[in-house]
């Protein structure tokens, strides 16, 4: 029988037990579209018979329809994270990667090969995942976050803000109930990083 992972793009989350999700709590900014010398970085998603990149007009995704898939290449072999950010205040969301595709839970980005197209289901193996349109209504985001070593990705308890977004702060958290706590990530040499975007609307 094969395992079926139902997931929610466009809230921002994945349906993830809530003992498996890490607290997030230091915000931190990152550019939507950021280039790393001659490096490129494409993200597409495949819905309702179309491919919809970054540079798409005014995309408009249905609630209830099913994502078939989410693509990106790189130009360079490094690591990425895929984030899913919805209505205005919801946090965004880690759906690459996580646990129910790799062994180790503390994984904080996935290898990819220069080049090579790789999707949202290669990753998957023998399980199935339903990426489906739901609600809030508005504007949304997915953000795809690259670096050349895992050293430019999120730790456990970083939460990217994509372009200054206002994200709210669990109330388990240290600094819940105050203003966002934007930092930036240390950008040295060590740590340079790629970022795309695509930004659509969550329609009837």
């Amino acid at each position: 029988m094969r395992h079926i992972l139902s997931a929610v793009l466009l809230v921002g989350t994945i349906s993830l037990p809530a003992s498996a999700l890490a607290e997030r709590c230091k915000t931190i900014a990152v550019e939507p579209e950021k280039t790393m010398g001659d490096h490129t970085l494409n993200l597409a998603i495949l819905y309702d018979g179309k491919v919809i990149g970054s540079k798409t007009k005014k995309p408009k995704l249905k609630v209830g329809k099913i994502v078939k898939d989410i693509c990106f290449t790189s130009s360079q072999k490094g690591f990425i994270s895929l984030w899913s950010h919805g209505a205005k205040n919801i946090r965004p969301t880690r759906i690459l990667p996580n646990e129910y595709m790799h062994a180790e839970d503390d994984e904080v980005g996935f290898a990819i090969k220069a080049g090579k197209k790789s999707c949202f289901s290669h990753y998957l193996g023998k399980k199935k995942v339903n990426l489906k349109v739901q609600k809030p209504y508005g504007q949304a985001e997915l953000y795809l976050h690259f670096s050349p070593s895992k050293v430019g990705q999120f730790n456990p308890d970083d939460l990217p803000t994509i372009g200054n977004r206002e994200v709210s702060i669990p109330e388990t958290c240290p600094n819940a109930g105050e203003e966002t706590n934007m930092k930036t990530l240390p950008r040295g040499p060590q740590t340079p990083y790629a970022s795309t975007t695509i930004r659509y609307e969550v329609v009837k």
